[in-house]
């Protein structure tokens, strides 16, 4: 799995103003990844139901491009 941004204390969201979080994350769905949302992906991953997946990386990032 290859997350876009996520709201942790490690990106110290609480010190940037939107429009700076805008600037800095260009990412399509205007809004940063909650911990939640990465988390019921490592729990489908871990599931049956992903039993099919091999040597796939998933990129939840919101739609942002990653090089």
């Amino acid at each position: 799995m290859a997350p876009g941004p996520v709201d942790t204390p490690m990106l110290a969201l609480e010190n940037m103003t939107q429009e700076t979080i805008d600037k800095e994350f260009d990412v399509p769905l205007k809004r940063i990844a909650q911990p939640e949302e990465i988390a019921a992906l490592a729990r489908f991953l871990c599931s049956d139901g992903a039993g099919y997946f091999t040597g796939q990386t998933l990129s939840p990032n919101g739609g942002a491009v990653m090089i």
